[in-house]
């Protein structure tokens, strides 16, 4: 990341086969967005989303950029870019915030509305969400939201597909030690439990895909071992969302006799290998302007 060049506008994101790195930091409506981005001129782009600051093996810096480094083993196949969540600004005990940002602005939404941006400016057919646990709740939510914010169009302009390991599926369902900060900081309340109602569609997968009637085109990764987010949170999503409603939304369950290792992300040849199912499922949405926002 070092030798990145650093740039203070996303209109300034251009391919760069010679020295594709960039590094984009900028202010918009007080909040500070920074994203990390490997440009060479693919046509298809993977957005990458950050799990919870591991504070306990690292000290936390912010911005928070996860899986920047994979971009040089991607580029003859895929751009990439890594998103920090904006929210971490906001306090400095945040560790993860879910891009919550405030009541009366999700500061989510907005960073879904640069990716379109990047998208529109440099024509990506397709574009994957990609991250674990936290970033696997984000990659889940941009798929779900992505169709909904461009302007119409007359004509295709690009496949939303995501691959989302050991997700949350709802914060309410997960541990007060992580959400009790983000809704205090957030929603001015004590605990998850007290935020208002309307805004559970951001706190929710389930209820997102009721609120916006769309279930998102991918893949879920769930490790067995994994047994708070198997057994409770992929578990909630079966039972809310039945499977003839998920046609392209498909659940990978990794046996614990396979890999034990619970909470843990894939490491990049593993996550190759599901891109490979996903580039089979884009070449079957071809001839399907639904897939298309």
């Amino acid at each position: 990341m070092k030798n990145a060049i650093r740039i203070d506008s996303l209109s300034n994101l251009i391919p760069n086969k010679e020295n594709p790195e960039y590094l984009c930091n900028f202010k918009e409506y007080d909040w500070t967005f920074d994203y990390f981005a490997h440009i060479t001129g693919q046509k298809n782009l993977i957005v990458f989303f950050s799990g919870i600051i591991p504070v306990q093996k690292m000290k936390r810096i912010v911005p928070y950029l996860s899986k920047w480094s994979w971009g040089k083993y991607l580029e003859f196949d895929y751009d990439i870019i890594s998103a920090n969540d904006p929210s971490l600004y906001l306090d400095n005990k945040i560790v993860g915030c879910w891009g919550q940002g405030f009541c009366d602005d999700w500061v989510f939404s907005r960073v879904l509305k640069h990716i379109f941006y990047i998208q529109q400016n440099n024509n990506y057919e397709r574009i994957i969400f990609n991250g674990g646990s936290q970033g696997g709740f984000l990659s889940l939510q941009a798929a779900t939201l992505m169709p909904s914010i461009p302007p119409p169009h007359t004509q295709r302009s690009a496949l939303i597909q995501f691959v989302a390991e050991n997700p949350q599926i709802s914060l309410k369902n997960y541990w007060k030690t992580h959400t009790t900060t983000l809704a205090k900081v957030c929603f001015g309340k004590n605990n998850i439990d007290e935020v208002p109602k309307k805004y559970l569609y951001r706190l929710d997968i389930v209820e997102l895909i009721k609120k916006y009637n769309y279930v998102p085109n991918g893949l879920i990764v769930i490790k067995e071992s994994d047994t708070h987010h198997y057994n409770v949170h992929i578990k909630y999503l079966q039972d809310n969302i039945p499977a003839q409603q998920r046609n392209n939304l498909k659940i990978e369950v990794i046996p614990a006799s396979i890999d034990n290792t619970g909470h843990t992300p894939l490491n990049l040849e593993q996550f190759k290998q599901r891109l490979e199912y996903l580039d089979i499922m884009a070449n079957m949405y071809k001839n399907y302007d639904k897939y298309y926002y």
